[in-house]
């Protein structure tokens, strides 16, 4: 199932838990948010697929990788996210019953 072309964002709870993150460290953890979105939730685990979606260089991506995949897990060889996976399994609930009715 493809997720909606929306995303819910709390924002109290973005901004409490990324208090520490530069401004490129926050583009680059949204992007990759929102390109897992796009993707069904998880992404491949390369570095040069998740510097390509932060929108960064090779160099660049280097320097903020340990604080940015702190955010992330890997499971089954692809990256995660708690908030993501839940999110989108409330869509897809929500929209299996939309459709049974």
């Amino acid at each position: 199932m493809s997720a909606p072309p929306y995303m819910k964002l709390y924002v109290a709870d973005y901004l409490g838990d990324t208090h520490h993150l530069n401004v490129v460290e926050h583009g680059a953890y949204m992007l990759l948010l929102m390109g897992m979105w796009r993707a069904g939730g998880t992404l491949p685990t390369a570095d040069d697929n998740l510097a390509r979606l932060a929108r960064c260089t090779p160099d660049q991506w280097a320097e903020i990788k340990a604080t940015v995949l702190a955010f992330f897990k890997v499971s089954r060889g692809k990256l995660t996210h708690k908030r993501v996976a839940a999110e989108m399994a409330k869509y897809e609930y929500t929209s299996g019953k939309r459709s049974e009715a």
